[in-house]
């Protein structure tokens, strides 16, 4: 998933993700020149699948 934000909406969606429990894995974080940040995200959306090998890509 890639989503373009600013430095502080980054900010607040690792923070959710924090608080929801969600295991997840920043690939890639990369400013933009207009000051946007896309950001490449790995997400674990169920617990009952080992995706042990998924997050060490």
């Amino acid at each position: 998933m890639q989503v373009k934000y600013n430095h502080e909406d980054v900010e607040k969606y690792k923070n959710m993700l924090i608080r929801a429990g969600t295991r997840y894995r920043i690939v890639e974080e990369a400013e933009q020149p207009d000051g946007s940040v896309i950001v490449k995200v790995r997400k674990q959306y169920s617990d009952h699948a080992d995706v042990g090998e998924y997050f060490d890509m």
